[in-house]
């Protein structure tokens, strides 16, 4: 009896070892994910913002927190802009690996969606590309993200509809601390 139990232990753990065996490997964690996971913290900029002839600045904080599974990161911004008023905009950023691209989705408290897709031009710039509609017009935002250190980024934003120019923003932002 003693015999058939340690056959049957020795079996189920050699079938173990083979289902395990025959699972893929992780695929590697592409760059630009790489990347974007070292938003991780708060941030904090002071913007300058070109819209209708007017240059506007005003202060945004950034908070990137990654996810239980430390794969995309979920974010809150706010900013009170004057002649604009409080912005506040919460979203998630990950990879879709269907696609093969980096995806960037936020909603803010206007009611704006944004679904925006990312490339890596070289690994410390990030653009953003967000397009849509606006009164039945081509909308299109493209955003820099330009890293000078891990504590450091530079931001650049031009927004076209129907390709003119509506408005261009930049600042840098500094992180304050990185969370634990």
């Amino acid at each position: 009896m003693k015999r058939i139990a340690v056959i049957g232990t020795v079996l189920f753990a050699l079938i173990l070892a083979e289902v395990a065996l025959a699972q893929e490997p992780a695929a590697p964690m592409p760059e630009i994910l790489k990347r974007v996971l070292t938003l991780e913290g708060k941030w904090v900029a002071t913007v300058s913002m070109q819209a209708e002839g007017k240059t506007t600045q005003y202060k945004e904080c950034v908070h990137f927190r990654k996810t239980a599974d430390k794969s995309h990161l979920l974010f809150n911004a706010k900013a009170d802009i004057p002649g604009q008023g409080k912005i506040l905009e919460d979203g998630l950023i990950g990879y879709d690996v269907g696609s093969g691209k980096l995806r960037w989705l936020a909603m803010n408290n206007d009611g704006e969606f944004y679904n925006g897709i990312g490339e890596l031009p070289d690994p410390n710039h990030l653009r953003l590309i967000f397009e849509g509609q606006r009164d039945g017009k081509a909308l299109r935002t493209v955003a820099d993200l330009i890293w000078k250190n891990d504590k450091t980024i530079e931001f650049k934003e031009v927004t076209t509809l129907d390709g003119e120019v509506q408005a261009q923003l930049e600042g840098t932002f500094v992180r304050k601390f990185l969370n634990f």
